[in-house]
């Protein structure tokens, strides 16, 4: 269920939003608003299924806010949210036909109890979205519930999954079109009417729905299987899918759950299909806790890296997937730096850490690069650069940026152009600036985008996104939006009304 907010009180937005998404994981935020002029465009461009709003709002209240919306033919469940002395609105609400309306402080059983008749009057009316998931083409559109289910669901994850929201980008893989993989999927299966490819939750990440699929799992999980092979070779990176069946009304909850178990199920540079999650055995790190921090203080590099070596054979032996792996990482990295009394802290260990996977694509190369992170870390001090070396290094990065943003960067390229790891590259500016090295450049790419919008109102979207080397304009104005809260369209048209 597609859900838009509009909230002047940041703070409350905020927290709405929270209770929200851990309720059900079928509910999404598509889009937010702090008064309902704001809103009003935002929300006949995204057509969520339901519009909760504030009523007392600068600028536009929610009563004409809601007014305005019908009047432009746009319809969703609304609910309106406010205090106890907006019970004079109360009949204004009931003539719009408002679903309910919550007391401020919102309470979680009422905002669960609220949210649920929603999406009941949202299936009976059988208008809701395919999945408040996938981000896919605009056009697409599920049969309703009642056209021949089930769907065949496939969720694909190139490369190694990611956690952090911080990320609009995968650092070391570079996002491509979810279109390009229609063909592949049409010619695999034939006998499928509609389906579709859609971007996933991270920008590494596709979701493929085939509707009326009438095969069983086994068939689906074996087609998928014989198509990784030729994805890992096209796209250049492992590449980890889970399949199951679904009906339509569970399509946005067994995506969320494919994903979940994709990622659980990737294993170190491997292709494959993986299943339910199964149990795992623990993983004795103490001793290699020990002997890490006994080799980081003598600042033996070559044994250091022989002992991460002998670490990494055992997770390969022991088919330890990597999100444990992950987890094992960050273990050590915190029993080091307490036994070291040292000050790295652990939030900055999780980026850290999640950086050294993407950039490692066999146990060899992650034995290195965590010997390498080790010392940098916990190391004598010219291991690394000081203050001022770090700052030089970020401006000059930032300079590198400022003269390419034509171009697609990747971290490799910034290794090899300042002659640094690029977890180190990583950790530093991300301690600089607050902000991932390739998040930043697409900022900066936008901003860019934002100037010539404004500059050449002739320009097309389409031509601004490829100046700018973005491969498709559908992600362009996904990431625009997402950065600066309005389209490139809604942008331009803002732009001609300035003009007298």
């Amino acid at each position: 269920m597609r859900i838009f907010l509009v909230e002047d009180e940041v703070l409350v937005l905020r927290t709405l939003k929270q209770k929200i998404l851990s309720l059900d994981a079928s509910y999404e935020i598509i889009g937010t608003a702090t008064n309902g002029l704001e809103a009003y465009g935002r929300i006949l461009e995204s057509k969520p299924d339901v519009v909760l709003s504030d009523i007392r709002m600068p600028d536009m209240d929610g009563i004409t806010l809601l007014e305005k919306l019908q009047s432009a033919g746009f319809r969703a469940i609304t609910v309106l949210v406010s205090g106890y002395a907006d019970f004079s609105f109360a009949q204004s609400a009931i003539r719009l036909g408002v679903q309910d309306y919550l007391l401020k402080p919102v309470e979680l059983e009422s905002l669960q109890a609220c949210l649920a008749k929603c999406a009941a009057a949202l299936r009976q009316s059988g208008q809701a979205q395919p999945t408040g998931l996938p981000a896919g083409p605009a056009d697409f559109e599920l049969p309703a519930p009642g056209c021949q289910p089930p769907y065949g669901l496939v969720y694909l994850i190139f490369s190694n999954a990611l956690s952090s929201a911080d990320y609009i980008f995968h650092p070391d893989f570079p996002y491509f079109p979810a279109a390009e993989l229609q063909p592949l999927f049409q010619r695999a299966f034939p006998q499928v009417s509609r389906q579709a490819c859609l971007d996933g939750i991270f920008s590494n990440e596709k979701a493929v729905v085939l509707g009326q699929y009438t095969g069983n799992e086994d068939h689906l999980r074996a087609v998928v299987e014989s198509l990784l092979p030729q994805l890992a070779a096209a796209y250049h990176a492992p590449v980890t899918a889970y399949c199951t069946v679904s009906d339509r009304d569970d399509l946005a909850r067994a995506l969320r759950s494919c994903r979940k178990i994709a990622a659980r199920g990737i294993m170190l540079g491997k292709t494959g299909v993986c299943r339910n999650e199964r149990p795992r055995p623990g993983f004795p790190l103490s001793e290699h806790a020990t002997l890490l921090t006994s080799l980081v203080r003598q600042g033996d590099a070559a044994l250091l890296r022989a002992s991460c070596r002998k670490l990494a054979r055992a997770w390969e032996e022991h088919q330890r997937p990597l999100y444990l792996i992950q987890q094992d990482l960050l273990f050590l990295l915190s029993s080091i730096r307490q036994e070291l009394q040292t000050t790295t802290q652990i939030a900055e260990n999780e980026l850290i850490v999640e950086n050294l996977l993407c950039f490692s694509s066999t146990y060899e190369a992650l034995a290195s690069g965590f010997s390498v992170l080790l010392l940098e870390l916990f190391g004598p001090k010219d291991a690394s650069l000081g203050a001022d070396g770090k700052e030089q290094l970020v401006a000059s990065i930032e300079q590198y940026f400022q003269k390419h943003l034509s171009e697609n960067i990747t971290l490799q390229d910034l290794s090899e152009q300042f002659n640094f790891s690029k977890v180190y590259l990583c950790r530093v500016f991300k301690q600089a600036k607050n902000m991932t090295l390739m998040d930043y450049f697409t900022r900066m790419k936008i901003s860019r985008a934002q100037a010539m919008l404004q500059e050449s109102p002739d320009a097309t979207v389409h031509q601004v996104a490829e100046a700018l080397g973005f491969r498709d304009v559908y992600y362009f104005t996904k990431v625009f939006r997402r950065i600066t809260g309005v389209s490139p369209s809604q942008m331009q048209t803002s732009e001609e009304k300035r003009v007298p």
